[in-house]
């Protein structure tokens, strides 16, 4: 007992001083440390003047990234390790600074976890700017790489002429399955401050005039079809539970007869013991929504079918996540 409960202890207190390295990082990249040093190796007194900060603290803050792996130091010399290279070059398609500074807003707004515990309510947001907006989708991007990848391992659209992309972003799947499959046309459907960004970003992309949008809530809004193929993916966890059946009553209304619907998002078991990652992400959606969270499988049992769907496979994807595969029900 004696053995377990230092165990537990240790447990605890290595995840409650998480924080300190999270916020190194993070804290690196609001200060454009790590742009600094793509363009090639510095000195602490060479990063301290580039990045206008104190030479003591970044003396430190770079001892504490070299210590995490990130900064390689060859005496008083400092360079991105060869594997952050890539991830800090904003040229690169695995550029890594817009989803740490999503990380950021999260990290800040979790602060106020216990406030909201106490009232339910989530973190106020106020309106986002364009840039914020902006910076939000480009995060969504960077973080959607490696279950875009997945997914198209998955599943197989030969045989579908329709696709939509609902609550797609800036249309990373929709792009995805275009160059997979050049003969699927597809369609992104966005709330409308989304599909102002995605348009000209698509556009400059060179897939405006293959990638069609449409923009509403898709809660209420007809979603424009038949589709022989819907991908709702991490939306509905942003949802409560009524507003979920709605949104999957509209994508059943736009399915060919014979469409599939692939609902792609977070799950909890039904004991609600796990998966870990997904209980946390819960807490995120009560930090930052008013009625999304993370449901059960028994909770996507009673979603399906009051949305007149039948569930046809499901599809492992990571830890905590997984593709349900929906048709028509009768």
């Amino acid at each position: 007992m004696q053995k377990t409960t230092a165990a537990l202890r240790q447990k605890i207190m290595d995840a409650t001083w998480g924080f300190t390295e999270a916020q190194a990082i993070l804290s690196a990249n609001e200060l454009g440390l790590y742009d600094v040093l793509v363009r090639g190796p510095r000195t602490v007194p060479s990063l301290a003047r580039s990045l206008k900060c104190d030479r003591r603290g970044v003396a430190m803050l770079t001892d504490a990234l070299t210590a995490a792996g990130l900064l390689n130091r060859r005496g008083e010399t400092l360079s991105l390790v060869p594997e952050a290279r890539e991830l800090f070059d904003r040229s690169s398609s695995a550029y890594l600074g817009y989803s740490l500074q999503h990380q950021k807003r999260l990290y800040d707004r979790w602060g106020k976890l216990t406030d909201v515990l106490r009232t339910g309510k989530p973190v106020p947001k106020g309106r986002r700017t364009k840039s914020e907006q902006h910076r939000f989708l480009m995060a969504m991007i960077g973080a959607s790489q490696p279950s875009v990848a997945a997914f198209l391992k998955l599943v197989d659209l030969s045989k579908a002429w329709t696709f939509l992309d609902l609550g797609g972003g800036f249309g990373q799947y929709a792009m995805a399955v275009t160059t997979r499959w050049p003969h699927v046309k597809c369609t992104l459907f966005d709330v409308p401050p989304a599909i102002r960004l995605a348009r000209p970003l698509l556009a400059d992309q060179g897939w405006g005039d293959k990638i069609g949008t449409l923009s509403g809530d898709a809660r209420t809004d007809k979603l424009g079809g038949p589709y022989d193929a819907i991908l709702v993916s991490n939306v509905i966890h942003m949802f409560s539970l009524a507003d979920s059946v709605r949104l999957l009553k509209r994508a059943r209304q736009a399915l060919t007869p014979n469409g599939k619907i692939y609902l792609k998002d977070f799950y909890l078991q039904d004991n609600r013991k796990g998966p870990k990652r997904a209980a946390v992400f819960a807490l995120n959606m009560l930090v930052n929504t008013e009625a999304g969270s993370v449901f059960t499988e028994e909770d996507y049992r009673r979603m399906v079918d009051r949305a007149g769907l039948k569930r046809t496979r499901i599809l492992p994807l990571g830890e905590a996540s997984w593709v349900q595969v929906l048709k028509r029900r009768g």
